[in-house]
């Protein structure tokens, strides 16, 4: 897991930094309207360059302003806060993913949730498959893909569905899954 990762991890695993960093989130929302766009993102990257670069990641502005592509998850251009809190905690998450993968008992535990999600038992889990059984395993979906309620954990297909192609095999499941945990 990147360094990247594992700090914005530690940052929100402490309360009183969630609130500083609410205050940074909050700054960059240049029209107060609890949202902030691509366009706010980007036209504070030069301004916040090093804290942005700090825990985000890149070295370039160009590097630092495609991290706003990653936090936002379902690719709309708008980050508000309950997103931009979920997507972070998703790190976390995501590596709690790729350790459970280096474990048997984590690997069956896994693969029983695949099949679990493969409703019409094809070998793939599609979108509609994944959103009808957020409700029915919300724990265990929440604790390897993120979000502490059913639209932030129904938009773990979208971080793990590499090629969007609205299907996940067990092997895409895994290797797509391990691909955002080591690269986020």
């Amino acid at each position: 897991m990147s360094s990247v990762a594992d700090k914005m991890a530690l940052i929100f695993a402490k309360q009183e930094a969630v609130a500083e960093f609410r205050e940074f989130f909050e700054t960059l929302d240049s029209d107060g309207d609890q949202k902030v766009t691509g366009k706010e993102w980007g036209s504070k990257v030069y301004a916040n360059q090093d804290m942005m670069s700090k825990y985000f990641g890149g070295a370039t502005l160009a590097e630092i302003g495609e991290a706003f592509n990653r936090i936002d998850s379902d690719g709309n251009d708008l980050l508000t806060w309950d997103e931009f809190h979920s997507e972070i905690k998703s790190y976390a998450t995501a590596k709690q993913f790729a350790e459970a993968l280096q474990t048997a008992v984590g690997q069956a535990e896994l693969k029983t949730l695949f099949e679990t999600l493969d409703k019409d038992t094809d070998g793939k889990v599609t979108g509609k498959e994944w959103g009808s059984k957020v409700y029915h395993e919300q724990a265990l979906m929440s604790k390897y893909f993120g979000g502490s309620d059913m639209a932030s954990i129904g938009k773990g297909f979208n971080r793990i569905n590499g090629n969007k192609d609205e299907a996940l095999t067990w092997d895409e499941f895994v290797t797509q899954a391990t691909t955002y945990a080591t690269t986020v």
